[in-house]
C-alpha cells in the first residue's frame, strides 16, 4: 500500500510523488525572456514598407489572442478550476500559452483516453514543472484519477520491467526524462502499458528539441502517436 508521505514509493529508480506534492512543486517559475516585439514572439518576419499589411496581421493576432483567452475561460468555467494556479508563469509567455491551449484542447477531446505527449526545451527543471502541471490539470478534469507523478530517466527505464509496474503506474502520469535514450523495446513496452491502462495513465516524454526529433524520426510509430507537443523556447 502507498503511504501519505511525499515520496510514496521508490522501486528501481521509479519515483512516485503524491497529489499534494505535485501541487506544492508548482511554485513560480523563473520568468521567461519573452521575444521583443509582436513579430518576434510568433516568428513573423517583419516586412518593410508594408505598414497596412502589418496592421492587418496584428489585428488577426489580437483575434487569435482573444480566442486563446476565451478557451481558457471556457475550460475554467466547465471544470471549475483556476488555470493560473495550475500553469502560473507558463501562461505569461505568448508562444507557450498558445501551444499550451492547443495541447489542452487535444487532451479534452472525447477520443483522447491515455494521454501521450512531448515537452521539449533546454531547461530540464522547467520542462518537468510543466509536465507536473499537466498531470495536475488532467486530474482536475478527470482524465486521470489522481495527480500522482512517476518520474524516471529513459536510461533507467530501459532496465525496468514495465509490465511488472502496471499496478504501480495505474492512475499516474509517467514522466520520462532524456527520452532520446529510450530503446526500441522500452518504447514497445510503454505503448503496451498505455494500451493495458487505457484511460488510467498519461505518459510525457521530455528532452531537448534536437534529441526528441531524432527519437521520433527513428521511431515512426511514435511520430504518429505524439502529435501533442509543447516546446519551451527562451
Amino acid at each position: 500500500m502507498l503511504s501519505d508521505e511525499p515520496y510514496l514509493e521508490e522501486e528501481q529508480d521509479l519515483l512516485i510523488h503524491n497529489e499534494n506534492e505535485a501541487e506544492k512543486e508548482l511554485e513560480e517559475l523563473t520568468p521567461h525572456e519573452e521575444a521583443t516585439g509582436l513579430e518576434e514572439s510568433i516568428g513573423l518576419e517583419k516586412s518593410t514598407g508594408l505598414e497596412e499589411q502589418i496592421i492587418l496581421e496584428e489585428e488577426d493576432l489580437e483575434d487569435s489572442f482573444d480566442d486563446v483567452d476565451k478557451t481558457l475561460s471556457r475550460i475554467e468555467k466547465e471544470f471549475q478550476i483556476n488555470m493560473d494556479e495550475i500553469f502560473g508563469e507558463f501562461l505569461q509567455v505568448v508562444s507557450i500559452k498558445h501551444q499550451l491551449v492547443k495541447s489542452l484542447e487535444s487532451i479534452l477531446q472525447e477520443n483522447t483516453q491515455s494521454v501521450l505527449m512531448v515537452i521539449t526545451g533546454t531547461k530540464g527543471e522547467e520542462i518537468t514543472k510543466l509536465a507536473k502541471a499537466m498531470a495536475l490539470f488532467m486530474s482536475k478534469i478527470g482524465k486521470l484519477k489522481s495527480s500522482k507523478v512517476a518520474k524516471i530517466t529513459a536510461e533507467k527505464l530501459n532496465s525496468v520491467d514495465i509490465k511488472a509496474k502496471t499496478d504501480t503506474l495505474r492512475n499516474c502520469c509517467l514522466i520520462v526524462e532524456n527520452a532520446r535514450d529510450l530503446k526500441c523495446a522500452t518504447i514497445d513496452n510503454l505503448l503496451k502499458l498505455t494500451g493495458n491502462l487505457l484511460g488510467d495513465i498519461a505518459v510525457i516524454l521530455e528532452d531537448n528539441e534536437k534529441n526528441m526529433n531524432k527519437l521520433l524520426k527513428e521511431n515512426p510509430k511514435l511520430m504518429d502517436l505524439l502529435k501533442n507537443r509543447i516546446h519551451l523556447r527562451r
